[in-house]
């Protein structure tokens, strides 16, 4: 096995503490970068590997065993997401994720709230218990509620119970437009 040092820093090239770093897809490893911007990825297979930072593919893969120095475009950001059953109480234990589940996830707390850090500002997919629940914006907050009550030992796939996310409310079916009558045409005169 073999370990990948990876060094985030800012564009003024100041180091970018709390960066979630990970390599390969399905993220294989990860580890938030440190106070200097460095991240330790361990336990790689040698060879070349993608290098995500908050969940941005990188252009450059990575060498394991080695060193690699990524700066980062775009500022983070936080977004807080709140989740609570169709009943309006707080759902606490629910694991949120944006953008990939399992990824720099949290657990909600007592409140139902968990904060996901180091994003990318944009549009990020929400993910509660592995699931794919909705789209928000970061940085922002994003409320989610799921259908009946659900505990941490059972938490069923958030999408295929009904999760929302924001003021959801059902689309409303598509009225068809009332067919145009057309003026019969009329019949030419009889002649005599």
């Amino acid at each position: 096995m073999a370990d990948i040092i990876v060094v985030v820093l800012h564009e003024d090239g100041t180091a970018a503490k709390g960066e979630q770093v990970c390599a390969n897809v399905p993220f294989v490893k990860c580890k938030k970068t440190n106070a200097q911007g460095v991240s330790v990825l361990t336990g790689l297979t040698p060879g070349k590997h993608v290098i995500y930072i908050n969940g941005v593919k990188q252009r450059q893969a990575a060498e394991a065993p080695g060193a690699a120095v990524y700066k980062m475009s775009i500022r983070s950001v936080n977004m807080q997401v709140t989740v609570k059953h169709a009943n309006g109480t707080a759902a606490p234990s629910q694991n949120v994720c944006a953008d990939n589940p399992g990824v720099g996830c949290v657990s909600t707390n007592s409140s139902g709230v968990a904060t996901l850090t180091g994003l990318a500002p944009g549009m990020h997919q929400i993910y509660i218990n592995g699931v794919e629940c909705c789209s928000h914006s970061a940085p922002g907050a994003c409320p989610c509620t799921l259908p009946g009550i659900v505990s941490a030992a059972t938490k069923p796939a958030a999408k295929k119970a009904g999760c929302c996310c924001g003021p959801c409310e059902p689309k409303a079916a598509a009225k068809k437009p009332a067919a145009v009558k057309k003026p019969a045409a009329k019949k030419p005169a009889a002649k005599k």
